[in-house]
């Protein structure tokens, strides 16, 4: 990037030593980076790393395992000469708040503050406000049961081609969507040494799913699916849309 960024002046010609920032690219390039020390951990067998796109969150299993991992990722850090800034580091932290999830050791929930948000949203006045309701609602899909059939009337109110008018209807479907944020609804992390359970359900509107995983002798959800049907869609037969269900 260097002979790409370099710049002449009176006193002569100058290059960045490090990655400029501001650059369009700039954001990719370190991702990419980043990817690349996580991908070397992998291969010297240290797990549980992630990063998106400048936070590394280290997972483990254990006290010693984290302080293993938390080794790892310092050593190899200072391998190519990177630096953290220590205010913003958290160690041995269970919960965390991680790109708008609260994650602890074996579930994925909301945060607190994205309840509160949505919890607190007044019944939308206008369409540009039902939008942001369900763009705030669909963040979190996969936290939901039966979220294309919550919202059904309401994503169908944010068209263009519909008029806004706000019915008792939709007060309810907005209500209800509001109480399954306020009952704070979660699933497990999966474990990938176990087998996944699959339920899949399809009718003439939408088309659902839940992943499950046996912990403890009970099926516990891992992640909700459901979609509304488009036109075309819905003069599948029933074989057709279960088969839909499941693939998708």
């Amino acid at each position: 990037m260097q002979d790409v960024l370099t710049f002449t002046t009176s006193f002569g010609a100058f290059a960045n030593t490090r990655l400029a920032f501001g650059l369009k690219i700039a954001a990719s390039i370190f991702q990419a980076l980043v990817d690349l020390l996580i991908d070397e951990l992998k291969l010297s067998g240290t797990t549980g790393i992630y990063a998106y796109p400048d936070d590394i969150v280290i997972g483990s299993h254990s006290f010693q395992e984290m302080h293993n991992n938390i080794r790892s990722v310092l050593d190899i850090l200072i391998k190519y000469n990177l630096t953290l800034s220590p205010e913003k580091c958290v160690f041995f932290k269970s919960p965390i708040d991680y790109l708008g999830f609260n994650i602890s050791h074996n579930k994925i929930q909301k945060t607190t503050s994205i309840i509160i948000k949505i919890t607190s949203f007044q019944p939308p006045r206008t369409v540009k406000q039902v939008r942001h309701f369900l763009g705030l609602c669909g963040f979190y899909r996969s936290l939901i049961p039966g979220f294309a059939e919550l919202t059904e009337c309401l994503i169908k109110l944010s068209r263009k081609t519909v008029p806004f008018q706000w019915t008792p209807t939709h007060q309810e479907a907005f209500k209800k969507l509001q109480d399954v944020f306020f009952t704070k609804p979660f699933v497990r992390l999966p474990d990938c040494d176990k087998p996944f359970v699959l339920n899949k359900d399809a009718s003439g509107q939408v088309i659902s799913g839940i992943l499950l995983q046996e912990h403890e002798g009970k099926l516990h959800p891992i992640s909700y699916y459901s979609k509304t049907l488009s036109n075309s869609e819905r003069n599948y037969p029933a074989r057709k849309l279960e088969l839909l269900a499941i693939y998708k």
